[in-house]
């Protein structure tokens, strides 16, 4: 039997609740699982061998940056599945962040659809989307196709009143922020500078972990 669609209710009236779709969050969440796991499992061997041996070291090292980022991109994508919700009601659609956040937007403040594939970086795969916009070309919201069911997604872009515009061919993102110049913050513009800052800050923390472990229990 299918599950009761989640009602949601706020001053702006009543909304279908639509959850992301299950087939994706289990996938990455199994993913993440298993990278947790075998960082466990470098991370228990290298404590096993005392930790005196380089090759333990290096072994514990690993293993806890593997335990780390995984477990912190694990816990993350529980709680947006567990709090990011498509709203849909009469007219009138919202979106829920993973801080339980909800925004809403009416017929007219809408202005633009486009589904289009973005090329964030040279190496990167472009990210399909669709890419809502304002009246003043500011982004309101990005729905990825593979995170939302199709048939929800269809209620959710009917409930707008707007048109999609598709755009078949990607687009690189220096190129669209030419056309949407208040869409596309620096780190989209600079996503492998963004990226790079990010992995740093996750390594620092795994750094910082690993000499936490060490001086605990490699005394």
């Amino acid at each position: 039997m299918a599950p009761m669609a989640e009602r949601h209710w706020e001053a702006a009236g009543e909304f279908r609740a639509v959850t992301p779709s299950a087939r994706t969050i289990r996938s990455l969440m199994m993913l993440l699982a298993v990278l947790g796991a075998f960082g466990g499992l470098i991370t228990l061997l290298g404590l096993a061998r005392g930790g005196i041996a380089l090759v333990s070291n290096r072994a514990l090292g690993y293993g806890l940056v593997l335990l780390l980022t995984a477990g912190l991109f694990f816990v993350g994508l529980s709680l947006w599945s567990a709090n990011v919700r498509l709203l849909i009601g009469r007219g009138t659609v919202g979106y829920r962040d993973i801080f339980r956040r909800s925004r809403f937007w009416s017929h007219g403040e809408i202005d633009r659809i486009i589904d289009m594939a973005i090329i964030y970086g040279r190496s990167s795969q472009p990210q399909r989307g669709f890419y809502l916009f304002d009246l003043n070309g500011k982004r309101l919201l990005v729905l990825s196709q593979r995170a939302w069911p199709a048939k929800d997604m269809t209620d959710f872009i009917g409930a707008t009143g707007v048109h999609i515009d598709y755009r078949d061919a990607p687009v690189p993102v220096k190129e669209i922020s030419r056309e949407f110049p208040n869409a596309f913050g620096w780190g989209a513009r600079h996503v492998m500078m963004a990226t790079v800052m990010t992995m740093a800050a996750a390594t620092a923390f795994a750094i910082g972990g690993y000499v936490v472990v060490s001086a605990t229990f490699l005394r």
